[in-house]
């Protein structure tokens, strides 16, 4: 399965992996490409606060310990 992080994805915590997967992080300044976006299922870091957003390494570490957690 193809899943990219995308601020209107559904919440990344409640995803289930239930295969081998690959995670397509986007830039900074633009995100994840449209054209990638739609073959990924997208996925969002719930946020607190009034941040913009996270840089792509932090996010990056935080999807994978999300998505490892099971």
């Amino acid at each position: 399965e193809v899943i990219a992080l995308h601020i209107s994805g559904e919440k990344l915590d409640q995803y289930q992996v239930n295969q081998g997967l690959f995670l397509i992080i986007g830039s900074e300044a633009h995100g994840v490409d449209p054209a990638l976006l739609k073959l990924a299922r997208p996925l969002a870091i719930p946020k607190q606060g009034a941040g913009e957003s996270l840089n792509a390494a932090m996010a990056t570490g935080i999807a994978l310990y999300e998505l490892n957690k099971a």
